[in-house]
């Protein structure tokens, strides 16, 4: 066979990968914009986000010195907003683990015992599910102050019920599969069956998921700063 000839079935056999889509290409790069802010947020500032200037209190946005105008002790609000996207993500990336882990875990035990213990998740899950989740945190937080392991912590429990749905109704599909009960006639563990045979089958329905729980970690933090915010005044 020739050089020509290889290299004409390589060119055959080359894959020709699909053009991304402009939205998918605008949000991949909002979000790669996003984690740069975070990043250097204190070198992109341009002031300290604790710097006063009494002198310009509660400017207007457009003001030459500060863009975005003022608070109310002449802290440049760009500064506070730029420094803030560090706060916000650490939030949803620690809170968003959380819920997924917890949730998982629970959606596995629920599979695997079936039973009474798969009752009281389903039945954990119900009540998560209709919890005014807002009223509870402000009262958690009004009961133990704010702190940002709190904060955490508290929206860590937030959206977790999705993931155990997720997981414990893929865990009973799986196990009731070939591959799953090939294994376990191997004699593998149910840890080593759940982590490293049925999670990675199901991983990209519990990331579909992750990516809409973010975002709402995000806005729940938000909402709970701000009814914080207007407690304290």
């Amino acid at each position: 066979m020739t050089d020509a000839t290889l290299k004409d079935t390589a060119a055959r056999r080359r894959i020709n990968l699909p053009a991304i889509p402009v939205s998918v290409a605008l949000a991949i790069t909002w979000i790669v914009a996003m984690l740069v802010i975070a990043a250097f947020a204190e070198k992109i500032a341009p002031y300290g986000f604790t710097q006063l200037d009494l002198r310009n209190r509660l400017a207007a946005p457009g003001n030459v010195a500060h863009w975005l105008g003022t608070d109310e002790l002449g802290r440049d609000v760009l500064s506070r907003l730029l420094v803030s996207i560090r706060i916000s993500l650490l939030i949803a990336f620690g809170a968003t683990a959380i819920s997924a882990i917890v949730g998982t875990t629970l959606g596995f035990l629920a599979a695997h015992f079936r039973g009474a213990v798969e009752q009281l998740v389903l039945m954990l899950t119900d009540f998560q599910a209709s919890m005014p989740f807002l009223i509870m945190a402000l009262a958690v937080l009004a009961f133990f102050g704010n702190s940002l392991p709190l904060l955490i912590g508290l929206m860590g429990l937030f959206g977790w019920e999705r993931y155990a749905r997720i997981a414990r109704g893929l865990a009973i599909s799986a196990n009731a599969q070939g591959y799953a009960a090939a294994v376990r006639q191997l004699g593998a563990t149910p840890s080593r069956i759940y982590l490293r045979h049925i999670l990675p089958n199901i991983a990209s329905t519990l990331i579909v998921s992750t990516t809409l729980v973010f975002p709402e970690v995000i806005l729940m933090e938000s909402g709970l700063s701000s009814a914080s915010a207007c407690s304290r005044r």
